[in-house]
């Protein structure tokens, strides 16, 4: 079995250090960002297994980009998990072409428990 491997987004560095560390623990290969739009440069080289990403990215749009990268045919299979503070956005991250949300805070285990769900 191959090793999985996992993109973060975040635009805080605590978040990105831990979600690192914690995954890199699990087994997986990672790449972690602050910004959507290299995001979507990563997925090229690294084609990640699944991809977590923020809603809220500094001044970019989580969504918006879940939603680019669900258009592309290259790339529409990798689950996205979007989070959030904000629990409103979790009633329309299907909209967005999310497998599923995450409300921030969450524990680390339920985050890659969710991760897990979809491999």
């Amino acid at each position: 079995m191959s090793t999985k491997k996992i993109l973060v987004v975040d635009d805080e560095e605590d978040i990105l250090i831990s979600m690192k560390a914690w995954f890199l623990k699990k087994g997986f290969q990672v790449a972690v960002t602050k910004s959507c739009k290299e995001a979507v440069s990563i997925l090229k080289d690294f084609q990640p297994d699944i991809i977590c990403l923020d809603i809220n990215v500094g001044a970019e749009d989580g969504r918006q980009t879940c939603l680019d990268i669900k258009n592309q045919a290259d790339y529409q299979h990798i689950p996205v998990i979007l989070f959030s503070a904000n629990p409103a956005n979790g009633e329309s991250y299907q909209d967005w072409k999310a497998e599923a949300f995450l409300e921030k805070p969450f524990s680390l285990q339920q985050l890659s428990d969710l991760a897990e769900s979809y491999l």
